[in-house]
């Protein structure tokens, strides 16, 4: 069997194709990672302003009647 010789233009596209297939890859690394710490500083935002729903609730049942 001979194996045909691959030019260099095509080892040099399969390179670039290659390359941007691993730079795609750590974008959805990178923006996987900041959906993640986005969610959960909304789990936080969201917390605090529940309790602080709650302490006003508390205020107005707990306040004298005029």
């Amino acid at each position: 069997m001979r194996f045909a010789k691959t030019k260099p233009n095509r080892a040099f596209a399969v390179l670039i194709v290659l390359l941007i297939l691993a730079m795609m890859v750590a974008f959805v690394a990178a923006n996987t990672t900041a959906l993640f710490d986005l969610k959960r500083e909304i789990k936080n935002v969201e917390k605090r302003q529940e309790l602080r729903w709650q302490k006003l609730d508390e205020a107005k049942t707990n306040a004298p009647a005029k």
